[in-house]
């Protein structure tokens, strides 16, 4: 990221912004964060009788299924 700033500031600096050079840097710098869109997400079920009765759901599918037999997933 620190590389990032420093190419835009060159560029700012010279006067002669080239913003194609400018779109191309910051394109890569977007591609950078797509890894967080495809990261999991996950839910805690927990029997609202039993708490000790609890797990990892990673699937909507089967979250849903969870919550229609009464569990909480958080």
């Amino acid at each position: 990221m620190y590389i990032w700033l420093q190419t835009v500031r060159l560029i700012m600096k010279t006067g002669r912004i080239n913003y194609k050079v400018l779109s191309i840097i910051l394109y890569i710098l977007m591609l950078t964060f797509i890894s967080c869109a495809e990261a999991e997400i996950c839910w805690t079920c927990v029997n609202p009788n039993n708490p000790a009765d609890r797990f990892d759901v990673c699937n909507a599918m089967s979250k849903n299924k969870w919550e229609s037999y009464g569990y909480n997933c958080n």
